[in-house]
């Protein structure tokens, strides 16, 4: 038997607070993107206690990389090109 061929160990399940320091965004933030449908609905463990698996914080991400960056300000633009306004 090949002892190369292992088993990997299952990826733990992410709590709220981990998945959320994963993406880098704060509570508010994190409802929004659970509210679009960016963060898949969690698993239900009983009450209070809801985990992702991190193939979930692996989606999210690529949703979040997928979608098109928000208008920003004028001033903003200008500053980001050099410029002033």
């Amino acid at each position: 038997m090949d002892q190369s061929s292992t088993t990997a160990e299952p990826a733990p399940l992410l709590d709220r607070r981990q998945f959320r320091a994963l993406l880098g965004v704060g509570e508010r933030r994190f409802e929004e993107l659970l509210a679009a449908g960016t963060v898949d609905r969690p698993l239900d463990l009983g009450p209070r206690t809801a985990r992702w698996h991190y193939a979930d914080y692996e989606r999210a991400l690529q949703r979040l990389k997928r979608r098109a960056p928000i208008d920003q300000p004028e001033h903003l633009r200008a500053l980001q090109k050099g410029g002033a306004s």
